[in-house]
């Protein structure tokens, strides 16, 4: 791992598990009882955000997840789903990413890749 000036940490892709991550990538897991995760982004300033990223699937054993961004669910059975939304937020709303076990959580590792820019 090293450190840019930017004091933004930079983390080679690696392999584990099978599993490829690559850098801008955040690996998440949904919960043994349902519970479900993600990722929130908190606007720092009033203005609309452009989101633009996918949830995609990095472990191939589970019964699918249902993923959820800008408040649409949908199922993701394998591969990507893609999403780009922009929305108006004031200072201290949120724009939440999550993933749901769709009642099994076993093999739900999930990843998120996600850009958000201030329009």
């Amino acid at each position: 791992m090293t450190r840019s000036t930017a004091t933004k940490w930079i983390v080679p892709g690696f392999t584990y598990l099978g599993m490829r991550f690559v850098n801008g990538q955040t690996l998440f897991h949904p919960g043994p009882n349902g519970e479900t995760a993600g990722v929130t982004f908190i606007a720092p300033r009033d203005g609309d955000y452009r989101f633009v990223g996918k949830f995609q699937i990095t472990a191939r054993c589970g019964n699918r997840i249902i993923a959820e961004a800008n408040g649409i669910r949908a199922p993701l059975v394998d591969g990507d789903l893609p999403f780009s939304f922009t929305k108006r937020l004031s200072r201290g709303e949120t724009a939440s990413f999550v993933v749901d076990p769709n009642r099994d959580a076993g093999c739900d590792e999930t990843s998120i890749e996600l850009t958000v820019d201030r329009q």
